[in-house]
């Protein structure tokens, strides 16, 4: 009997090292994602369409995810207050919401694969938008709100990139200290 308990417990002690070890490398890949609005960056003149997307960078096991996005409404504006999912990395089997409130400044999407569906892994865009601008300015895009989710809803730690730009005719003052002697 106790040469058969002796494999038996070096097979779980492996398989249990295996499980530890494979888990840990895949919570170490989380460290890496990105949420990104692209175009993060540029400068637009009034009238201006901005294309807009937002992506997720370096994700493992994607399943569903809750984004909010907050902007300026006085110089900006979603076009037609529409959002377009886009499945290049996550299915949107389930939209639960796609709003954008030109009044709030608010740009919400949460959406969700469902079963069979396997998880996803990699780089890709959620969804996408077309801002209009409306006044000069510096205007900034951020991300307000959010939640990348395994399918266990296990959540996803992510590194946010917001994006600014330069609305119209923008300019920089610089002031510079004028110092009188005696």
């Amino acid at each position: 009997m106790q040469k058969r308990v002796l494999p038996f417990l070096l097979a779980l002690l492996l398989g249990v090292s295996l499980f530890t070890f494979l888990r840990s490398a895949t919570a170490n890949n989380q460290e890496n994602t990105l949420i990104e609005i692209r175009p993060t960056s540029g400068a637009y003149d009034l009238g201006d369409e901005i294309e807009v997307a937002v992506w997720v960078v370096d994700v493992v096991d994607l399943y569903g995810v809750d984004i909010q996005l907050a902007f300026d409404p006085d110089e900006l504006a979603v076009v037609d207050e529409e959002i377009t999912p886009v499945n290049d990395l996550l299915q949107p089997d389930f939209v639960v919401r796609d709003l954008a409130d030109n009044d709030d400044g608010v740009v919400w999407y949460a959406a969700s694969q469902l079963n069979p569906t396997e998880p996803a892994t990699g780089s890709g865009a959620l969804f996408t938008f077309t801002f209009e601008v409306l006044s000069d300015g510096i205007s900034e895009v951020t991300i307000s709100e959010q939640i990348l989710a395994t399918r266990d809803a296990d959540i996803i730690p992510a590194t946010l990139h917001n994006a600014r730009y330069i609305l119209g005719d923008a300019t920089f003052q610089v002031f510079a200290p004028i110092i009188f002697g005696k």
